[in-house]
């Protein structure tokens, strides 16, 4: 049993860290100025979606096994954040996310340059909870 708790444990270190990683470089190099941000916005956010859709659960689950099979309260924490993500982009993001997704929108209108701020914003609040999520693991 002692194997298989430490690889969930490596696994939601990983997966917690990488989204952290990913959602930070996101936010300081996505977020672009000028007649491309738009498309600099879309191109990641295909890239960028199912990859962090999937480092969040993963790191979420693993952080939940470790709890459920050791009761390491800061795993209970981290995977709870890590989880949270996804209803928060759901609900949160989405409408912000669908609005610059379509192929409608116009590059250079306020309300996309509007749209873009609002969406980095949205954004730091999932930087901060992987952060989060990863300086519980680090307290281990």
């Amino acid at each position: 049993m002692s194997e298989y708790i430490n690889i969930f444990k490596f696994c939601s270190k990983v997966s917690c860290a990488l989204f952290a990683g990913v959602a930070l470089d996101i936010l300081v190099q996505h977020y672009t100025t000028g007649s491309y941000a738009l498309d600099h916005f879309q191109h990641m956010f295909k890239i960028a979606a199912p990859i962090q859709t999937c480092l969040s659960m993963f790191g979420g689950l693993s952080c939940l096994t470790v709890y459920y099979l050791q009761r390491g309260n800061q795993y209970l924490y981290s995977g709870l954040m890590m989880v949270a993500i996804l209803p928060y982009t759901l609900i949160g993001m989405m409408p912000t996310n669908n609005y610059l997704m379509d192929s409608q929108t116009k590059k250079y209108s306020e309300k996309t340059k509007a749209l873009l701020k609002r969406w980095k914003k949205l954004h730091s609040v999932r930087v901060l909870m992987s952060i989060g999520a990863v300086s519980l693991l680090s307290c281990n």
